[in-house]
């Protein structure tokens, strides 16, 4: 199995699980919907996502994390992470829940 898809099984062993969710193909992957809202997703060879302004910012001073951009602007309260930065399927699980906890907070769409 190719890395991309090896990351993107490991979200949706997880976030298929979930209630109303939902994924879609996009950005040459799929990306993962919570009640209509993107909770993360796969960009490039990195991870993507969603956590709010408040957790972003603390997960940046992380350095597994980086701000996540799009043409050059940074994404406010979204994030990126390397293939390799989660060491377990556990931590990769605990930020997914830190994604959907605040994705968890925005209207239906």
């Amino acid at each position: 199995m190719a890395l991309k898809e090896e990351m993107d099984s490991k979200i949706y062993n997880f976030i298929s699980k979930w209630k109303n969710t939902k994924r879609k193909q996009m950005f040459g992957g799929y990306g993962y919907y919570l009640n209509g809202n993107m909770i993360a997703g796969i960009h490039g060879k990195n991870y993507v996502l969603r956590l709010g302004v408040v957790e972003a910012k603390v997960a940046i001073k992380l350095p597994i994390f980086k701000n996540f951009t799009v043409s050059g602007k940074p994404r406010k309260g979204w994030v990126i992470a390397k293939p390799d930065a989660f060491s377990n399927d556990e931590i990769l699980l605990e930020w997914l829940n830190k994604a959907k906890e605040f994705v968890g907070t925005l209207p239906p769409r």
